[in-house]
C-alpha cells in the first residue's frame, strides 16, 4: 500500500499520462525502458516511475493481518501484493461500491 496516493494531484495526473503512453506501447510491441517494467514469468507489467513517485511524495507501506483479518481500503491507491511464505491459497473477496456512478443523459 502507498499511503496517500489514492488523492489526485497535478503528479498523479501526470503520471497516469506517462503510465498510459508506456501502456499503449506495450500493446503495439514497441520499446520501452526496461527500467519501467516489471517481468513475471511470461508477463511484462509496467511499474510506478520512481521520478513519479518522488512527485507524488508517496512511500510504501506494509499492511498486514492476522489470519482473518478484514482490511478495507481504497484502491484507487497504488497497491501491489506482497510475497506469501505459504502454499496455501488465499482467498479475498472484491466488493466494488459505485452507486455515484449513473448514465449520462
Amino acid at each position: 500500500m502507498r499511503k496517500g496516493s489514492h488523492r489526485l494531484s497535478l503528479a498523479r495526473l501526470f503520471h497516469e499520462y506517462e503510465l498510459s503512453i508506456r501502456q499503449a506501447k506495450l500493446k503495439k510491441n514497441l520499446p520501452v525502458p526496461d527500467s519501467l517494467l516489471e517481468r513475471r514469468a511470461d508477463d511484462v507489467r509496467n511499474i510506478i516511475n520512481p521520478h513519479a513517485m518522488k512527485r507524488m511524495k508517496v512511500v510504501e507501506t506494509q499492511i498486514c493481518g492476522k489470519p482473518n483479518t478484514l482490511i478495507i481500503t481504497n484502491n484507487m491507491g497504488f497497491h501491489r501484493r506482497g510475497e506469501f511464505p505459504s502454499s496455501r491459497p488465499r482467498k479475498d473477496i472484491l466488493i466494488n461500491y459505485r452507486y455515484l456512478e449513473k448514465p449520462l443523459r
